[in-house]
């Protein structure tokens, strides 16, 4: 009669024989008739490899997708197209150069009425042959048109037709970066979710 050793040797070339054939179940029913102290061990490996096989023979059963194609999800997301931004970056070009004409013309229009209020006020004042009551209307009107023209026609001028254009444009020029930076996110999203 075989010792206990031999048949635990013999039993392990069973279970082995079992593993390698895919025969788990018949792996395990050997090795619980078996009286060895590592047997719930063993019996634990097996029924790893059993699930861990099942769980790759159920990936086999699944349908192979055909190479070159996209998975499902991605292929019910629109086309995106490719990121042209070159009109628009034209236009934010643009603008931004209207709104530096803006602000150069708002810049133009106070420098200018600044020094037409200097001059004024540096031309001295011709008063020989005046009485005194002349050459105090002279001053008067003098002091006048300073006032016409510092605060009045000329600045309220160059104020009133350059903050609007300024603001107008600088808005445009906001606007267009606002697209680009929209237009370019959306196409990585888009990419993202294609997976290329």
């Amino acid at each position: 009669m075989p010792s206990s050793q031999e048949q635990i040797k013999a039993a392990q070339e069973k279970v082995k024989a079992f593993v390698r054939a895919g025969d788990y179940d018949g792996a395990i029913a050997i090795l619980r008739a078996l009286d060895h102290p590592k047997k719930a061990d063993w019996i634990a490996q097996i029924e790893k490899r059993k699930s861990d096989n099942e769980f790759e023979s159920a990936l086999n059963e699944l349908p192979a997708r055909p190479s070159g194609t996209t998975p499902t999800r991605a292929a019910s997301l629109p086309t995106a197209p490719p990121v042209n931004i070159g009109i628009e970056r034209t236009f934010r070009w643009v603008w931004g150069i209207l709104t530096l004409l803006a602000c150069g013309w708002i810049v133009m229009g106070v420098t200018s009425t600044q020094r037409a209020v200097n001059t004024v006020n540096a031309t001295p004042m011709n008063t020989t042959g005046m009485t005194a009551e002349q050459a105090e209307n002279a001053e008067a009107l003098m002091d006048a048109s300073v006032a016409v023209i510092g605060g009045g026609l000329g600045l309220a001028f160059f104020l009133c037709t350059g903050v609007p254009f300024f603001l107008l444009f600088l808005l445009l020029y906001w606007r267009n970066g606002v697209s680009i930076a929209n237009k370019r996110r959306h196409a990585e999203t888009i990419g993202a979710l294609r997976g290329g």
